[in-house]
């Protein structure tokens, strides 16, 4: 404040606005969050042919840029790490040759909104559940993904072709466009535009507000999200087989703010790899089998709490 010494202002409080979201930028670190005007003319990916102005104030950028999806990232974290927990429960003794319920729960822990919320047509929260026998194999899995990455659902273009079989205990929280054919069926899409053969005729002008919904009128959105505050999970039928011993039961909740088949669809492929994996929550259990449990062996399978996310990046 001009003409007053600042030993002489009050203290304050300074609060932070800053709106994070699950989100982040798959653009290089030259052309997001800034970019420099001369930077639209010039072709800066081979230095050499580059001013010592334009080498030095491009250096700048980048480390500005770095540092501001620095904090973005922790941001984004932050949100992830408080979206929800997972709580899982489970016989710790079976027989041989018998199904094992296990038993998955999601519950949301942030008020205000949906898990996944905003572009939940895109964004992905799902469970992921490996149970493997006392030699490791894997005797019961879901939420995995195809060699594409996606998961084995009819979005998958593997499970389209029947190259991957198709996942019936997958419980995702995505909601999903659904298109009306031109049959009076509902068809669930990936993106919202018309590819059928068929399509159904368009009215002009359009009777409805498309740009308020951000989708046309034979399309709607299938709701599969978590609304706040709520639990919601099933129950998935583990067949355990003929050996003895402890069964290791393994449980992830994931965040993906973009699944590749869309990539796929809208162009960009060569984006797939910059895609991450993020584990919101886990647990892991044993099932006794066969044999009686160990002693020190509790009621209460091990769950952690409060963990902080684990980013898993699609290598290639």
């Amino acid at each position: 404040m001009p003409g007053v010494e600042e030993s002489d202002l009050p203290r304050r409080r300074l609060t932070d606005h800053t709106f994070a979201g699950p989100d982040y930028s798959l653009l290089p670190d030259t052309e997001f969050p800034h970019k420099l005007d001369w930077m639209y003319e010039t072709d800066y990916r081979d230095p050499s042919k580059l001013t010592p102005y334009q080498q030095a104030t491009l250096k700048d950028l980048r480390r500005q840029n770095r540092a501001s999806l620095k904090v973005a990232n922790e941001k984004r974290y932050e949100v992830l790490r408080n979206a929800a927990r997972i709580k899982v429960s489970h016989p710790l003794q079976a027989t041989i040759n018998t199904e094992v319920p296990v038993k998955v729960a999601v519950t949301s822990i942030f008020a205000g909104h949906s898990l996944p919320t905003g572009f939940t047509a895109e964004r992905q929260v799902w469970i992921w559940i490996e149970v493997r026998d006392p030699q490791g194999r894997v005797v019961f899995t879901s939420g995995d993904l195809d060699h594409n990455h996606d998961l084995r659902d009819h979005h998958s273009h593997q499970v389209l072709l029947g190259k991957t079989p198709h996942d019936p205990y997958l419980l995702n929280f995505q909601n999903k466009f659904t298109a009306l054919t031109n049959k009076g069926t509902e068809k669930s899409v990936v993106l919202s535009v018309n590819r059928h053969l068929m399509p159904l005729e368009v009215i002009r002008p359009a009777p409805g507000i498309a740009a308020s919904f951000g989708r046309p009128g034979t399309f709607r959105i299938a709701k599969g999200s978590l609304p706040p505050l709520r639990t919601m999970g099933q129950t998935y039928p583990v067949r355990v087989g003929s050996r003895e011993g402890a069964y290791s039961v393994h449980v992830r909740l994931h965040f993906r703010h973009l699944p590749p088949a869309l990539l796929d669809h809208i162009g960009t492929p060569h984006l797939k790899h910059l895609l991450e994996v993020v584990l919101l929550d886990e647990y892991r259990g044993v099932i006794q089998v066969g044999c009686a449990p160990p002693l020190g062996l509790t009621a209460e399978p091990f769950q952690l709490s409060h963990p902080t996310p684990v980013i898993h990046t699609l290598n290639r």
